[in-house]
């Protein structure tokens, strides 16, 4: 009878990055159940199973554990779904290119529909005016900027130039579309997953069309 060998003792430094990686948890529990303005130090700790003191030993502030939540999702969820976003659009053609914004509007609602929770911190007190809202709206705001410089960058594959105006405009349709059909699909009042892509396909690939369109009408009147 082979003897089952001992589970490998943590180490100190290990331990205290499990209970860091604990503490972020909370606090997305925390912001998802109650709104940012429940993001307190008690309640943080509580909902991590420590002792408020050893928060310190962690964390230098409440600020400095938001900073943390919020690398945590940029590099984890947010960078690697819009790098393979964008990967997608680039590698595709004019020919190809209603398929690859089909296939990104469906990759992106998998993803949010696989993690309900990150779409939550988009709803929840975005309009507040407290300290924490206002952080989350900066971050939130970044997004849409890397967007918007995007469709600029990119817009020659479909032998067009787009003002940043412009962009910034698709990309507010976009993000309001999206956010109003997850939370439909959320709340049960909307169930055909296909019929959201091809509705934000449909304005993607609308609004990429006028630009051609103007595009075309300026280089016929130089």
């Amino acid at each position: 009878m082979s003897s089952i060998e001992p589970a490998e003792k943590l180490s100190r430094k290990d331990k205290k990055g499990q209970t860091r990686e604990r503490l972020i948890d909370a606090a997305l529990s925390v912001v998802i159940e109650g709104g940012y303005k429940n993001l307190t130090m008690r309640k943080v700790t509580k909902c991590a199973g420590i002792a408020q003191p050893s928060f310190y030993s962690h964390f230098d502030s409440m600020d400095d554990l938001l900073s943390a939540a919020f690398e945590r999702l940029r590099n984890h969820y947010i960078y690697p779904m819009q790098d393979m976003m964008l990967k997608m659009i680039k590698e595709g053609t004019e020919e190809t290119l209603p398929l690859v914004i089909s296939r990104m509007y469906s990759m992106l609602f998998d993803y949010y529909l696989s993690h309900p929770e990150l779409f939550c911190l988009t709803t929840i007190d975005s309009k507040s005016g407290g300290a924490v809202g206002q952080r989350y709206r900066e971050e939130y705001n970044g997004l849409r900027e890397v967007w918007s410089d995007f469709f600029c960058r990119n817009a020659g594959v479909i032998g067009a130039e787009v003002e940043k105006q412009h962009a910034d405009m698709v990309v507010d349709g976009v993000f309001a579309m999206i956010d109003a059909l997850l939370l439909g699909y959320i709340e049960s009042r909307y169930t055909d997953k296909a019929a959201m892509v091809e509705l934000c396909s449909s304005f993607t690939l609308q609004q990429l069309s006028l630009a051609t369109d103007k595009q075309h009408v300026n280089d016929s009147l130089k």
